[in-house]
């Protein structure tokens, strides 16, 4: 197994693809990711190499660690900024009592698989579905169990427009028009245009 990193904005699917052509031992390998990570994360991604593809259950179910940023008051309905926005409030600071929600949510709990994963029904990526407007409903979707070992707040701050407005403007560079970008930018800008908020 290789643990490679995996750039801001790249698909799992592009880190295999630049792994081969840097690593011209591994041309004829059978190469695949163990566990993906979406194009605006990033991070060390485990690519199993050649018979270990048969061995993957081996590799599962280790833990990991993640460190996110939350945008407080915007509801996009992928989840993140690569999602189109259907919601907001005039939130504008994290309060003490919403950190200590935060820091009390369940440690155990199941998981609907969202409509914009990676994982298969009815034989495609419900992104596929996702991105053709069909909503495949939550009971027909996987669902993972999920344990958190440990929550940790890190820091809060306050994020401008023109913060929020340049973090658009570098994924749609880097992404291009994958994943629905323009329609995606599209509702970022309708909300910058009315909002009367400088800070989220």
């Amino acid at each position: 197994m290789i643990e490679v990193y995996k750039k801001k904005y790249q698909t799992c699917l592009e880190l295999i693809e630049e792994l081969r052509l840097n690593r011209p031992e591994l041309q004829n390998e059978v190469l695949s990711y163990n566990g993906i990570l979406d194009p605006m994360a990033e991070g060390i991604v485990p690519i199993l190499v050649g018979e270990e593809n048969k061995r993957r259950n081996d590799f599962t179910g280790s833990e990991k660690v993640y460190q996110v940023d939350v945008l407080v008051g915007v509801v996009t309905d992928s989840g993140d900024l690569l999602g189109i926005v259907t919601n907001s409030s005039s939130t504008k600071y994290i309060d003490e009592d919403l950190i200590a929600a935060f820091l009390d949510s369940p440690r155990k709990f199941n998981q609907t698989v969202p409509m914009h994963s990676n994982r298969k029904v009815h034989g495609k990526r419900l992104w596929w579905w996702a991105l053709r407007g069909i909503v495949i409903p939550k009971e027909k979707r996987p669902v993972n169990s999920v344990e958190l070992k440990k929550i940790t707040f890190l820091d809060k701050r306050a994020v401008t427009k023109d913060e929020l407005k340049d973090s658009i403007l570098q994924m749609k560079q880097n992404i291009g028009e994958r994943f629905r970008l323009q329609k995606v930018a599209a509702s970022w800008e309708d909300l910058f245009n009315q909002s009367t908020q400088d800070v989220f």
